[in-house]
């Protein structure tokens, strides 16, 4: 085990992050998109010429070595990983040895570890624990959740997941169905209902990629370049050569041209999805810019334009953020109406509340303390200097007749920092807006104070700031719709939003693949195995 790379079966992404390597063949891609350039007729520039600069741009064999393209796609060591399953001793699977055949144990009691530093394939060697809210790396302990574990001798079903897709699982996850009921007849836990909704699948996890065949991943598996076993190379995922001929023709050479492979490579794929917009440079942004309408069409009034504001504000919340772009853009009536402040922040809010949104995503996960950390001093980046926060978040005030959600939104708090990772030897470790409100809001706007909870691993969280008064909030939009960490963090809510469906056939209808061990069986620990307790096996 270990001479390989496995993925994360939620988001399809290997334990470390992305690919940096380029090929596997460095002069046969150079000559292959060399060849589509000029098939394309992209440019008028030598044959020899291109291929001379992709060879020298190949030849730097790790991106992750040049600039801070490898910050980008690299998660940190300490984010780590989290393991769920049942471990021996050694940290290997523990099957069941029910009526002397090798079962797996139920989801019931299912054991979850954070753990990292992976050394291939799903093994990990270092485990981190908790104390007082702040980690601390624990090594030499193995965690093994490796897919070639399976054979008929020794089953596993142990499983592994980014610490991050398991936050965002949890919370972007839109069942209807309640937790399945284990043993005993208590609810299973999420973690145990992940354990045996992967575990009993008629097509179970691919050996040596760890990958589920039921889910679209999009493409980062083609980073395994050539059938190789490593998730290593970034033109494995690549799509024509659209971007480098643009890149080409404006004149670039060289060094200059390595954004446009790796647009071409769709590399923002494996972005990090927790590197926020921040303000490119400091100063005061307004919150209520004057509108610019001389890039959106002039046009008689549509017949969209005719419905009331509350039937397009109760449109818009079923759009995709690039959507309601779109749609501003094509006529200034809507421009106006739909990137109001105040219908964007009941955008947001709706947001908020409701994960069957498909803007949910932009909102960071309160349960993942390190992302929302993050995400709020990305966001006061955009706050006027030495402007302190307001207090309270605006929450809007309807009139009784009116539905609407109550979602929680935190008060303000103390701005927590997020703590150094620290081993045991106690070393550290390494545009455009409206005229005027168009009165789209039945409501006034209101501070409502709304206590914040601990979290049980942080101190409290300071607020978040995007629905501060002062808060520029469609400049804000805008950059997160050009950002590649937040476009790969939406990548990762449609891969997510794929366990809707599993997990609603999982709680209706159970396992596909009866390979558990029966319901209600108790065990005991029996050298690296569970023997069952059953009474005809035991008498």
């Amino acid at each position: 085990m270990g001479g390989y790379d496995e993925v994360c079966f939620l988001c399809g992404i290997r334990p470390e992050g992305g690919p940096f390597w380029w090929c596997s063949n460095k002069e046969e891609a150079a000559r292959q998109i060399t060849n589509e350039l000029l098939e394309a007729q992209s440019t008028e520039l030598p044959l020899e010429e291109i291929l001379s600069m992709l060879l020298k741009i190949f030849d730097m064999d790790r991106l992750d070595l040049v600039g801070d393209y490898g910050s980008t796609v690299h998660f940190p060591f300490e984010s780590g990983i989290i393991g769920i399953g049942h471990f021996g001793d050694d940290g290997g699977y523990r099957p069941c040895a029910h009526h002397g055949r090798p079962l797996h144990p139920t989801g019931d009691d299912v054991q979850i570890r954070r753990v990292c530093n992976s050394v291939g394939g799903g093994l990990f060697t270092y485990l981190i624990d908790f104390e007082g809210g702040k980690p601390v790396i624990i090594p030499q302990v193995t965690t093994n959740c490796d897919t070639l574990y399976y054979s008929d001798d020794s089953p596993s079903c142990n499983i592994w997941v980014h610490v991050a897709c398991w936050n965002y699982a949890q919370d972007w996850l839109d069942c209807p169905l309640p937790p399945r009921t284990g043993r005993g007849g208590n609810p299973l836990t999420f973690a145990g209902e992940l354990y045996e909704l992967v575990g009993s699948r008629n097509e179970r996890q691919v050996d040596a990629r760890a990958s589920l065949p039921c889910v679209d991943y999009g493409g980062t598996l083609d980073a395994y370049m050539d059938k190789n076993q490593w998730q290593d190379y970034i033109l494995g995922c690549r799509k024509g050569v659209r971007h480098l001929a643009r890149a080409l023709g404006a004149g670039l050479r060289d060094e200059q041209l390595i954004p446009a492979i790796l647009k071409d490579s769709n590399w923002w794929m494996f972005c990090r999805p927790d590197i926020w917009p921040r303000a490119p440079t400091p100063g005061l942004y307004d919150p209520n810019p004057m509108i610019k309408t001389s890039d959106v069409s002039s046009q008689p009034r549509a017949k969209i334009c005719q419905l009331p504001s509350e039937i397009l504000l109760e449109l818009i919340q079923h759009f995709h953020l690039q959507d309601i772009f779109t749609l501003a853009y094509t006529c200034k009536d809507l421009y106006v109406r739909l990137l109001d402040h105040n219908t964007l922040i009941l955008v947001i809010r709706n947001a908020m509340a409701n994960v069957s949104s498909p803007l949910h995503w932009i909102i960071p996960v309160r349960e993942f303390p390190e992302e929302w950390l993050a995400a709020h001093d990305a966001m006061k980046t955009w706050m006027p200097a030495g402007t302190p926060p307001s207090p309270t978040f605006a929450e809007l005030e309807f009139s009784e007749d009116e539905d609407h959600d109550e979602d929680y939104i935190p008060s303000d708090e103390e701005e927590s920092k997020g703590d150094d990772v620290e081993y045991e030897s106690g070393e550290s470790a390494d545009e455009a807006m409206t005229d005027e409100d168009e009165g789209i809001v039945a409501g006034q706007i209101t501070d409502v104070p709304v206590p914040v909870q601990p979290h049980p691993l942080a101190a409290p969280l300071p607020p978040l700031l995007l629905l501060d008064p002062a808060f520029p909030l469609l400049t804000f939009l805008r950059a997160y719709c050009g950002s590649e960490s937040m476009r790969a963090r939406q990548r990762r809510w449609e891969r997510i939003k794929q366990f809707d469906v599993l997990f609603t056939n999982y709680r209706r209808d159970g396992w596909e693949r009866d390979d558990f061990c029966l319901p209600g069986t108790t065990w005991v620990p029996d050298g690296q195995t569970l023997r069952c307790q059953c009474p005809e096996f035991t008498s």
